[in-house]
């Protein structure tokens, strides 16, 4: 009986999802001093998440096969509510604060790369392989 070995997508899928999800937790739940469920629970789903993402990717079977589309749409969602309360963010200080506003939105907006690259990119690409990886 012969294993079959995940193509190299798979295993840099695989790979970016585990980075993620460590850089997600140790940000979140190493860095940030204060605990607060609105930040903690979509932390922590998205980790579970990107992990479960990431053994759907290097398991291909039809079950893991959904779990990791599941797991990428909802990281999606998550990444595009994110990239949409960081963008609200940089435009409120930009529009009430005057030239102090001006400033913080340029940082909001450095937040805007990293983000919008992680959680919506990255997931999206994720969401297209595995869809192409199914339909062959």
């Amino acid at each position: 009986m012969s294993v079959s070995r995940p193509d190299p997508v798979a295993w840099g899928f695989a790979a970016g999802n585990v980075a993620l999800a460590l850089v997600v937790v140790f940000g979140v739940f190493f860095v940030l001093p204060l605990r607060w469920w609105a930040v903690d629970v979509p932390a922590g789903l998205g980790a579970a998440l990107l992990i479960a993402a990431t053994v759907g990717c290097l398991r291909p079977s039809p079950a893991t096969r959904r779990l990791a589309v599941a797991a990428s749409a909802v990281l999606l969602v998550i990444g595009l509510a994110a990239l949409t309360a960081v963008s609200l963010a940089a435009a409120f200080l930009n529009g009430v604060h005057g030239v102090l506003g001006r400033g913080a939105s340029m940082l909001y907006l450095l937040l805007i790369i990293p983000v919008g690259t992680w959680l919506v990119l990255f997931p999206a690409l994720q969401l297209g392989w595995l869809h192409r990886r199914a339909a062959s």
